[in-house]
């Protein structure tokens, strides 16, 4: 998997701690993905195998996710009682509410094509072709961009609502 999310123990942990120490784990997550979110650096996923519930938080939040065609994505925390609260805010303004909507609600798993046409990830590629094509697109952007701009436009981005 690229990332199949929390551990199930781990998650039936959280029913022990208090709520304060429930509070800051999930600070804890949501400081990382935003962290990820408005790095000044391009972040590349490169997705080989599922991504799913905080896996596919974790794809969403990058600046351009790349997965081979086997890779299923899906927001499954519904499925275990589970909100999803922290991937929310970033998956709609990544694909869009009524999106959103159909993925977190669902908790389905969708294909790598599916994942492409609503906006969640940016391509699929043949799985003995990933690396060369996440390591053609970071050559790409650092021989063909400014840093500084894309820094900046990063920062913008981050700021719409």
């Amino acid at each position: 998997s690229f990332c199949a999310g929390a551990d199930l123990a781990y998650l039936q942990q959280l029913q022990a701690n208090t709520l304060q120490q429930n509070h800051e784990d999930s600070t804890h997550l949501k400081e990382l993905f935003y962290q990820i979110y408005t790095l000044p650096k391009i972040v590349i996923a490169a997705v080989q195998g599922h991504a799913l519930a905080g896996g596919c938080g974790l794809a969403s939040v990058c600046d351009f996710s790349i997965s081979v065609p086997s890779a299923k994505f899906g927001y499954t925390e519904v499925k275990i009682g589970f909100i999803p609260a922290i991937v929310m805010y970033f998956l709609v303004k990544k694909i869009g509410e009524g999106k959103a909507r159909q993925l977190l609600l669902s908790g389905d798993l969708i294909t790598a094509e599916q994942a492409i046409e609503m906006g969640l990830i940016n391509k699929v590629v043949e799985a003995e072709k990933l690396q060369e094509q996440v390591s053609s697109l970071a050559q790409q952007l650092i021989t063909q961009n400014s840093a500084q701009a894309m820094a900046t436009t990063k920062k913008m981005l981050a700021t719409i609502s």
